[in-house]
C-alpha cells in the first residue's frame, strides 16, 4: 500500500499524504530555467522506490 499520492501538473509535483491529507507543491528548475521535476522524481523512484521518494521531495516542497 502506498502512503502517499502524487500528480504533476505546469511544471509542479503534488504531494498528498494520504495520513495526514497533507498536500505538498515541488517544483525544481535547473541553471537554464528548465524544469526537472518530472526527470528528478522519476529517478528517485527508480533508485529509492516511490515512498521515499515522496519523503525527499516533500522536504524540497511547501504546504499547499
Amino acid at each position: 500500500m502506498k502512503n502517499y499520492i502524487t500528480e504533476y501538473a505546469g511544471g509542479f509535483l503534488f504531494i498528498t499524504c494520504e495520513a495526514t491529507g497533507l498536500e505538498y507543491a515541488t517544483g525544481l528548475r535547473n541553471a537554464r530555467g528548465q524544469c526537472i521535476t518530472r526527470g528528478q522524481f522519476a529517478s528517485g523512484v527508480k533508485s529509492h522506490g516511490f515512498d521515499r521518494a515522496c519523503k525527499a521531495f516533500i522536504k524540497l516542497g511547501v504546504k499547499t
